[in-house]
């Protein structure tokens, strides 16, 4: 910092000001030398003092920067409004620098890229709040002390991007990402590194990546995009390769890049207990998927819900396959599970918790088995192929299998009108008769154990039938204990072009048909 003297009125009044000892602005040719004056603003390039800082607010296409076999130290490189794309090289050169900054006015997609280590310890930062540009330290980052750790905390809105971390001998560097932005970290680590989740999204985007970092969670997403997570929950303080959730500042989870990706702490699915010792906090939220994954996350792990109403996050990603999140390790205890997010959701296992299971937002797909009741909300969807034990209570919508399939249900069902439930139809039958032995050509649902169809609030229930069907039979609800609903309160809709659909409640075999016919009566 210096100190500027000002006479005014015959008084010397001294004022500190924030410039930095040199703070140079590059102006330098499409490509250039660091350490060229000619290229800078200022007196001199930044880099030869303490408390320097380099700015770069110049558009330009691409422009490539040589350390030129120099050491340059700055505390500060920004990157403002107009600033270009710039890549920047070490050529035999090293860099050591404590802060990198992206400023929000970037609005351009810009692509500022460091080929060379970074050196730094103590307090660092990487700062990118432009939702266009990318800070890219492909070289990595190095603490070099033997007496001061690394302690680097990224934050902003936008996307950074880490190849790699390596620790002094004796001195490590923690990762602490806060904010909503996203952080890809690749490439190897070398000695002790930690990272710290406060928010947004850390991609561990390589195999060391994944495994040789220790990691502690207050709130935010671990996407995985090169292996499957394996970490133990840590027994203690956690060491390399271990997991700990700390505090329960916000809900936290995993999603799936690049492939399919399984959560599977120890290795060996080791069961874990919501709420247990370095686990998922009581009051936190479990995350599966986000906004950009395209894949499947998959919890492999037996979860033991303890007694307490658990919430899920399935947040929609750009899966194809149309699955973001999957427990196939089965869950149990006496608590309840309640799914929210658009996302969907596989219960692909049996699953013997006995609290009760809400469907508020996105769709549950029951591939397994779930043992106590479901209600569905306005604008869910409950579907699949599998078993559910207790009453259901659908407002929202009901979509048996993930194609046609039957989905079974051992207790009673409560439909209020709201959302219209979609069916898949195949191969249609010829008859009332002969559409009871085809119920593996359309979707189905299917009452067991006595279970009877009620009709709940309203005062028309609507099936869609997704473009599908040909002209004749489908049995569509079978039922072993009553229905009080009657054929004229369900309405056809969605059929193929020139059909309509008109329904059946027959007694003698306790079920819901649907004759589909031509409106030309052909």
């Amino acid at each position: 910092m210096k100190t500027f003297c000002v006479l005014l009125i015959a008084i010397t009044v001294c004022t500190a000001s924030a410039t930095y000892a040199a703070s140079s602005a590059w102006r330098g040719a499409a490509d250039g030398n660091w350490n060229d004056e000619g290229n800078w603003t200022g007196a001199s390039y930044p880099g030869t003092g303490t408390g320097e800082v380099a700015t770069f607010d110049t558009a330009a296409s691409h422009s490539t920067i040589s350390l030129n076999a120099t050491e340059i130290s700055v505390n500060s490189i920004n990157f403002l409004t107009d600033t270009g794309s710039y890549t920047v090289s070490a050529d035999g050169g090293s860099l050591y620098a404590q802060t990198f900054r992206v400023d929000a006015d970037v609005t351009e997609k810009v692509t500022q890229i460091f080929n060379v280590e970074v050196h730094s310890a103590g307090n660092a930062f990487l700062t990118n709040d432009s939702s266009t540009a990318v800070l890219d330290l492909a070289g990595g980052v190095v603490n070099p002390s033997e007496d001061t750790s690394l302690r680097l905390s990224v934050n902003g809105t936008g996307l950074v991007k880490i190849n790699g971390a390596r620790a002094s001998e004796t001195q490590g560097v923690g990762i602490n990402k806060l904010n909503e932005g996203k952080l890809i970290f690749t490439g190897t680590t070398s000695g002790a590194v930690n990272i710290s989740l406060n928010g947004g999204i850390v991609l561990l985007d390589s195999v060391e990546a994944a495994r040789n970092t220790k990691i502690g969670v207050n709130r935010g997403i671990i996407g995985l995009g090169a292996d499957a997570f394996t970490h133990s929950v840590a027994k203690s303080g956690g060491v390399p390769g271990e997991i700990r959730w700390s505090t329960a500042k916000g809900d936290s989870g995993f999603a799936a890049y690049g492939a399919d990706r399984a959560v599977n702490f120890g290795g060996f699915t080791e069961p874990v207990k919501w709420g247990g010792f370095n686990f998922i906090r009581n009051g936190q939220g479990l995350i599966l998927g986000s906004a950009d994954s395209t894949h499947m996350i998959d919890f492999k792990n037996p979860l033991d819900l303890g007694a307490e109403t658990r919430t899920v996050v399935v947040n929609e990603g750009i899966n194809a396959a149309g699955i973001d999140g999957k427990f196939s390790g089965g869950i149990s205890g006496s608590g309840a599970l309640t799914k929210t997010g658009p996302g969907t959701l596989e219960l692909s296992n049996e699953n013997p918790y006995l609290g009760l299971t809400t469907v508020s937002e996105g769709r549950l797909l029951v591939s397994g088995s779930i043992a106590g009741e479901a209600t569905v909300a306005t604008g869910a969807v409950l579907g699949g192929s599998g078993t559910i034990t207790g009453k259901a209570d659908i407002n929202g919508s009901l979509r048996p299998g993930d194609g046609i399939g039957t989905l079974s249900i051992q207790n009673d069902v409560t439909w209020n009108e709201g959302e219209p439930w979609v069916f898949e139809l195949g191969q249609s039958a010829p008859s009332m008769e002969a559409a009871q032995a085809a119920s593996d050509t359309q979707d189905q649902l299917h009452l067991t154990e006595g279970a009877s169809f009620v009709k709940g609030a309203g005062k028309q229930w609507v099936f869609d039938f997704a473009g599908t069907g040909s002209p004749g039979w489908y049995q569509i609800v079978r039922w072993t204990g009553k229905t009080t609903f009657a054929a004229s309160d369900f309405t056809a809709t969605n059929l193929p072009a020139g059909l309509s659909g008109l329904f059946a409640v027959d007694e003698a075999t306790s079920a819901l048909y649907l004759n589909v016919i031509s409106k030309s009566g052909n």
